[in-house]
This record gives structure tokens, C-alpha cells and sequence, in this order.
């Protein structure tokens, strides 16, 4: 298994745009989670995307995954029943019409079968970097403080990932985090260009890598994409 390879795979699928562009989603991004794995003979990416879905109305979880045994590209896409976090009945998001009702200030939904109420304050958005969104009443507001606030407990556990994509239950995780330097694939930039990616296809290609992918520039937060706004983030 060659670094090249593994590259070239990748590569492949940004430029079938099967390697999502952040700032190219149909739903409000709100954080993603990247995993890497290995075993004696295979090697596997996945990317998880916490959005909220401007068509369903709710929350969401999107798995990718791209190597050497499995379907490259979207896993069960905009599939809510997998997403941790859930709008209850009697407190919808959105009215018939799907225009958003619910109150940045003050809401309830369900984390992991829990119903939980969170009450942020504006200030509580201006500290977790989300600016003015709530005082303007954008719903990215809400899945950005609750992606802020729950951490990465809003992704499920190696053993899920890999039951969910049909992938041999002894692949090792080998790197896995929330930011990783992404690629702007709208704009035809590619994984190969960039040191995140090149060093983590070296540490899959070694399988007892020696060194982790650097991640020091991280383009992962929706921050990161200055344009995000106005492309998916729906005024109340």
C-alpha cells in the first residue's frame, strides 16, 4: 500500500465532489469529525458532518467514506435517525412551510434520548465565536452552539463507524479529530495539495505511522468559510 495511492483515491473523489465541500452543503454545518484506520490489508477514511437540514427540518449526522474496500463517497446520506440529536415533538424548528419558528434563546431537543432544554444568552454565542447569529435569528446558530457545546459526543463511537459502512470490525483507528486542514473542492483544490493529507495517507501507507498528520492550519470549523452564511443559513 503506497502513499500515492491512497492520494490518488482521494483525489478522485474531490473531484467528483464525493469529498464534500464545506461550504458547498445543502444544510447548516455545524462540525465535522475525521477518522482514519488500518488493518493488515486495508485502509479507510471517514468524514461525519453534523448539520442541520434545511429540507427535513432537522438534525443531522452525514457519514463518507473513501478507501481501499468500501464504497467510495456518501454513507446513508441525510439520514436523521442516525444524528444523536433530535427536535421533540411539540417544539418543531420549523412550521409547515419550513420556515424556522424555534427561538436561539430558548429550546428543547433531545440529546442521545435525553430531552434537554438550553436557554444561551447572545453573549453565549459571541463567546463560542458565533458573532451576531442569534440576535439576526439564523438557525445555524443553534446547531453551532449545541456542536460547540456537546463536543465530539455528537459522533458515535469507532466500533458504530465501522458497523455502519460494512468495514472489518479489527481495522485500528489511527488518527482521528475534529480538525483537519479540508480541501476547497468547489475552487478544484485537491487533498494531494495540501500537508494534512499528504501526511495522513503517509501514516496510513506506514500502518505504524511515525508521525501524525499536521494539523496545525485547520479549515475544518464552519468558521473557516467566511461564505458560509449565505449559502445555507435561513433568517427566521
Amino acid at each position: 500500500m503506497h502513499e500515492r495511492a491512497i492520494l490518488d483515491q482521494i483525489d478522485a473523489a474531490a473531484r467528483a465532489f464525493e469529498l464534500p465541500g464545506l461550504n458547498a452543503l445543502y444544510d447548516i454545518y455545524a462540525r465535522g469529525y475525521l477518522r482514519a484506520f488500518r488493518s493488515s490489508n486495508d485502509w479507510l477514511v471517514t468524514l461525519e458532518l453534523f448539520c442541520f437540514g434545511t429540507a427535513s427540518c432537522e438534525f443531522e449526522t452525514i457519514l463518507y467514506a473513501f478507501g481501499s474496500n468500501v464504497k467510495r463517497g456518501a454513507i446513508q446520506p441525510f439520514d436523521a435517525s442516525r444524528c444523536p440529536v433530535h427536535t421533540i415533538e411539540g417544539a418543531p424548528f420549523c412550521d409547515e412551510s419550513r420556515r424556522p419558528i424555534v427561538d436561539p434563546l430558548s429550546f428543547t431537543v433531545s440529546v442521545r434520548g435525553e430531552r434537554r432544554t438550553f436557554t444561551p444568552s447572545k453573549r453565549d454565542y459571541y463567546d463560542l465565536g458565533l458573532g451576531d447569529q442569534a440576535s439576526r435569528g439564523k438557525i445555524g446558530a443553534i446547531a453551532r452552539y449545541l456542536a460547540q457545546t456537546l463536543g465530539d459526543s455528537i459522533f458515535e463511537d469507532d466500533c458504530r463507524i465501522l458497523r455502519d459502512i460494512n468495514a472489518a470490525s479489527e481495522m485500528r483507528c489511527v488518527f482521528s479529530s475534529s480538525l483537519w486542514h479540508h480541501p476547497d473542492v468547489c475552487a478544484g483544490e485537491l487533498p494531494s495539495q495540501i500537508a494534512f493529507f499528504r501526511g495522513l495517507a503517509r501514516a496510513l501507507a506506514e500502518n505504524e505511522p511515525a508521525h501524525l498528520p499536521d494539523v496545525s492550519h485547520p479549515t475544518s470549523r464552519w468558521s473557516d468559510w467566511p461564505d458560509i452564511d449565505d449559502l445555507i443559513c435561513s433568517p427566521f
